[in-house]
This record gives structure tokens, sequence and C-alpha cells, in this order.
């Protein structure tokens, strides 16, 4: 009678050294699940009163990024109030009730704070001149873009983030 092989645990690294038929296919399944999990994504921030706006990034990013959405500024402030300090934050410019200056202004006061995309279906001066406040507080200004705008120019300034 032949004996079946015990299951054996497998980090990346050995995964990789390994012929590919060395592994079973459950166990090239669990490697690649763990290396999934293990992996640190960068944290990104979205706030815009549309929703249609908030979930196409999500859903363009998904990979890229762990993202969380907000249509509310007064709700992301409570939110970077309380968690880790994302490493990119995705800003709409004119949002009813809230809008991105008093974000920015209350934000301000947090001991560490994101550096921002500034994106607005109004004109390029508006962009400017709310982006010209936010470095006035101490904010870093990483781009502008009125909408429509192409969601993987996102994308692109979460690639180099060391995390």
């Amino acid at each position: 009678m032949t004996q079946r092989p015990r299951s054996i645990l497998i980090n990346s690294r050995s995964f990789q050294q390994l012929p590919r038929s060395a592994l079973t296919f459950r166990q090239r399944e669990k490697v690649m699940k763990s290396d999934r999990v293990t992996k640190k994504l960068p944290r990104l921030l979205v706030v815009d009163d549309d929703p249609g706006i908030t979930g196409a990034i999500a859903r363009t990013l998904k990979g890229s990024a762990n993202i969380q959405t907000f249509n509310d500024g007064r709700a992301a402030l409570r939110f970077a109030r309380s968690s880790e300090v994302p490493n990119l934050m995705v800003l709409d410019v004119c949002m009813p009730e809230y809008d991105s200056v008093e974000l920015l202004t209350d934000m301000a006061g947090i001991k560490a704070f994101p550096p921002i995309i500034l994106i607005s279906g109004w004109h390029a001066g508006v962009l400017e001149t709310v982006a010209g406040l936010a470095k006035l507080l101490g904010f870093e200004v990483l781009g502008t873009f009125i909408k429509p705008f192409d969601l993987a120019c996102i994308d692109g300034y979460l690639k180099p983030m060391d995390i």
C-alpha cells in the first residue's frame, strides 16, 4: 500500500524555488492566497458626494489599494480622526453642506494627514485656488483633475508609494 505524501507548509520563497509539479493544486492555491493576504496595499481615502465617482474609483483600483469611500465630508473627517492615516486622499472640491475647504481646514488639526489629489467638475481656477489653500494648510497636493478624467491616473500615484 502506497502512503500519501503529508501536507507540507511552504512559504512563498520556497514555492518559487520548487518546480511547479512538486506542489499539488491546493498547495499552490494556499501559497498564492497567503501571498495576497500578506501583501500590504496602500490605504486610499476617496471623498466625493457622487456615489458614481467613488464607486468607479473603488472598482478601478480594487486590487491596487485598500479603499475607503465616503460621500460626505464629515464622515470622512470622523474616519480620518479615528483610524490609521491613509497613504493618499482623493477629494472632490465642491460638495454640498461640508465642502473640501471645510474638510481640509478641519483635517489640518490632525497630527498627520495624507497627500491629496483634488478633483472637480468645475473649472481649473477653482481647483487651483483650493490646491493653493491646501498647500498653505500644510497638505502635499499631488495633482488636480477636472472631471471626467482617466481613473487609472490615480493608480500611478499609488504605485511609487512606500508603505
